[in-house]
Order: C-alpha cells, then sequence, then structure tokens
C-alpha cells in the first residue's frame, strides 16, 4: 500500500563525492571510452525510508524538490533551473545487478574482448540497420 502520509525532505550533500570517479583505472576507461569530464555525481539524503510501492512518489518528490533540483546537472556546466514537469518512471526487469555482466562479457572463452577491454573486431555487417563491426554487437 502506497503511503500518501509521507513527505520526502531532501538534503544537497556538496562535499560528499563518489571516490570510484577518481579511481584510475575508472578515469583510464572514462577517457579511452570517451565520457572523461561527462559524468559526475551529486549526493543527497531524505528523511524517510523508501518501500517499492512509494517508488514513483519518492521520484516525483526528488525532481520537483528545490533542495534537488538546482544541484542537478545535465551537464557539467549547466544546472536544471526548474523542477521537472514531467516525469516518465518505468521499471526495468532487472536480474543481474552487479559486476558479473562485465565479468561474462571479458571471459577469453567468450570471445568478445580482448586484452585491456578491448573489443574483439568482426568483418562489418549490416543487421537491421544496425552496423555490426563488434563481437559484443554480434551477440
Amino acid at each position: 500500500m502506497v503511503n500518501e502520509t509521507v513527505d520526502y525532505h531532501f538534503t544537497y550533500m556538496p562535499k560528499k563525492k563518489l571516490d570510484i570517479l577518481n579511481e584510475k583505472s575508472v578515469k583510464a576507461y572514462l577517457k579511452k571510452w570517451g565520457l572523461e569530464g561527462r559524468i559526475q555525481s551529486q549526493c543527497f539524503t531524505f528523511n524517510e525510508s523508501v518501500h517499492h510501492q512509494d517508488m514513483n512518489r519518492f521520484l516525483e518528490a526528488f525532481f520537483a524538490s528545490p533542495d534537488v533540483y538546482p544541484h542537478l546537472r545535465c551537464d557539467p556546466t549547466v544546472p536544471i533551473s526548474a523542477p521537472l514537469t514531467a516525469l516518465k518512471i518505468a521499471r526495468i526487469p532487472c536480474t543481474l545487478t552487479d559486476m558479473r555482466l562485465f565479468e561474462r562479457l571479458t571471459h577469453p572463452a567468450n570471445g568478445i574482448v580482448l586484452r585491456e577491454f578491448d573489443l574483439r573486431q568482426c568483418l562489418q555487417r549490416d543487421i537491421d540497420g544496425f552496423l555490426v563491426a563488434d563481437e559484443l554487437r554480434q551477440v
């Protein structure tokens, strides 16, 4: 049952950063994949526990909160200056929620990734309008 009485309050934590984005190996991959300087994090706390059935209300409250949206960025230099008025929330079914997916991709027996996470190339071909040029896309 959705708890209609919960009033969520959020607090921006400007000094809290995700250390993983500064790890040398992560930075190398971000640079390699063209994502260096494009991924950032902002941290917030909130006052109530969130239950599965309350997730839509929680997300709507989060993105509409005046304590949240001024701190969110759509890129490193442009803040979101107003609450989001249209929010589409969709549940994505996930059966694997940890890094084991990448372990499977990088396992040598699968023939998808070479050393240092370079994708094994294959002859280019067009499949339903998509250019397939490596083993990952071919899967």
